[in-house]
């Protein structure tokens, strides 16, 4: 620690000693010689810092490569009225980087903390950061291949997850409404996005006989999102046009009839559900055979989001009983004749005892 002052100007030595120094906690919290040789270290290296943050393609190797460091300069030296000014700008990205979202988030985290006292500037901020991170979203979402960019996917899924559990704990911003976020293009861009391409599954790049089930944290994401934004029964036209979306997906049926257990179809389903509680209009009795063919009758989280959805189908005023007595599974998708051309499906959707006795397992 001797050495950090007289060289504090030998960037690419200092800097990755000071990551392993966080690494190992050597720098204490409570100690007034470290806060004040951790500010010489700060203002060294802030102007880097910035860079990588406004233009992460430009920043340099040691910014890149020592993320501990960048994290640990901003929440220990950063003031707090430049987070909270920071938290507050419009900005307007064109590029994602992880070692840029990790500083950035950090930056967030602070201001978050320090607008406590300030209800009004606190929303401001919560709200801001979500508008951040749908370009994030956007910006990624637009790639070729975005498997191969999962690792940057799951590190904006798993900041906005943390993002959105502020709000279950911050009295302050409870009853806030977010039409700065929902009347955006970025939110509208953001939902279409996410569905087209968390329910378009591709075969896994390792083994050609599977499906790739990583992208299905979009659809997750989305449901998670959905339910922050919106009230319960608000019935905004934006979610039953989402609903449409996901039914009307080239891949949807191929999704949710499949008779596995598969994280596309449960975070389809799941985010079905929340957009259902939005939107009561949403639902229709024609939807009620596709969910009985995706039902298989078992404890799984899958089965049982279905079975919530068709109960909220019921209770919102669709008749199913005139679809009793139920089949489910394969022995529904033949009945129905789920999946094949509307010409040929069936128009009476009656069942005979048989049938169902037929599906019961002794065991």
């Amino acid at each position: 620690l001797e050495l950090i002052p007289g060289n504090v100007s030998k960037k690419e030595l200092i800097y990755p000693l000071m990551n392993v120094a966080f690494q190992k906690s050597v720098f204490k919290e409570d100690s007034e010689e470290h806060k004040k040789l951790l500010g010489t270290v700060y203002n060294e290296f802030k102007s880097g810092l910035n860079k990588t943050i406004e233009k992460p393609g430009k920043a340099a190797v040691i910014y890149k490569e020592n993320t501990i460091a960048n994290q640990q300069l901003l929440q220990r030296c950063m003031p707090k009225n430049e987070c909270v000014d920071f938290a507050k700008k419009k900005l307007k990205l064109d590029s994602i980087e992880v070692y840029q979202l990790k500083l950035m988030m950090e930056i967030y985290r602070k201001a978050f903390e320090s607008c406590k006292e300030d209800a009004t500037q606190l929303r401001v901020v919560y709200s801001n950061v979500f508008n951040v991170l749908l370009q994030f979203f956007n910006i990624l979402l637009k790639v070729n291949d975005l498997l191969k960019e999962v690792e940057k996917l799951n590190e904006i899924v798993l900041a906005t997850f943390s993002w959105v559990k502020l709000h279950s704990n911050c009295k302050e911003l409870h009853g806030l409404e977010f039409k700065e976020i929902i009347e955006t293009s970025n939110w509208t861009n953001f939902c279409k996005l996410a569905l087209k391409t968390g329910i378009d599954t591709q075969k896994s790049p390792e083994n050609p006989s599977r499906l790739d089930e990583r992208l299905h944290v979009l659809l997750k994401i989305t449901a998670v999102l959905v339910d922050l934004f919106y009230a319960d029964n608000s019935s905004p036209a934006e979610i039953a046009n989402l609903y449409e979306l996901a039914l009307s997906h080239s891949r949807f049926l191929d999704v949710i009839l499949v008779p596995f257990q598969f994280k596309v179809k449960k975070s389809l389903v799941h985010l079905l559900l929340i957009l259902a509680r939005k939107n009561h209009s949403v639902m229709d009795k024609k939807h009620i055979p596709i969910l009985l063919g995706s039902y298989g009758a078992t404890l799984t989280e899958t089965n049982r989001f279905i079975l919530a959805l068709i109960q909220h189908y019921e209770r919102s005023g669709v008749h199913i009983h005139e679809f009793r007595p139920f089949l489910w599974g394969d022995a529904a998708i033949k009945h129905f004749s789920l999946g094949q051309d509307s010409a040929n499906q069936q128009t009476l959707f009656r069942t005979n005892n048989a049938e169902v006795f037929a599906l019961l397992n002794r065991e």
